[in-house]
């Protein structure tokens, strides 16, 4: 049986490439990276950050709708937001303590108020343990 290392390390990934087709200035950051940029500088310093590592990446396939994020976590659903900007970085923060909380990374109800619940592009459950 596959045990999680303790304790467990949730991972908020955000695709530092979208909107890599958007018209920009040579060096000028991509939407994904100044949302990366936002969420860093909320999560630093904070109890959250002991226990949430932000994670850039090149592609989470959600190309048609940038900017995408997702929340994970060993034994938990992964979550992945598309369409997501500068502007909900703070409720993002605020779901990602409460996926953090979650016993399965089940929030979507809660992700309603926060006004991210229509953001939500999947929720993969994880692998079962039982063949």
């Amino acid at each position: 049986m596959d045990r999680p290392p303790a304790p467990v390390r949730h991972i908020l990934s955000v695709c530092r490439t979208c909107h890599r087709y958007a018209a920009r200035s040579p060096g000028e950051p991509t939407p994904g990276e100044r949302l990366a940029d936002r969420l860093e500088a909320l999560i630093a310093g904070t109890a959250l950050a002991e226990r949430l590592t932000l994670r850039r990446v090149e592609c989470l396939s959600g190309c048609r709708h940038p900017c995408n994020v997702s929340l994970s976590a060993f034994g938990k659903t992964r979550l992945r937001f598309n369409s997501v900007g500068p502007e909900q970085a703070e409720p993002l923060v605020v779901l990602a303590r409460r996926y953090l909380d979650s016993a399965g990374g089940e929030v979507r109800g809660e992700a309603g108020p926060l006004g991210l619940e229509a953001r939500i592009a999947s929720a993969v459950p994880p692998p079962s343990t039982t063949h």
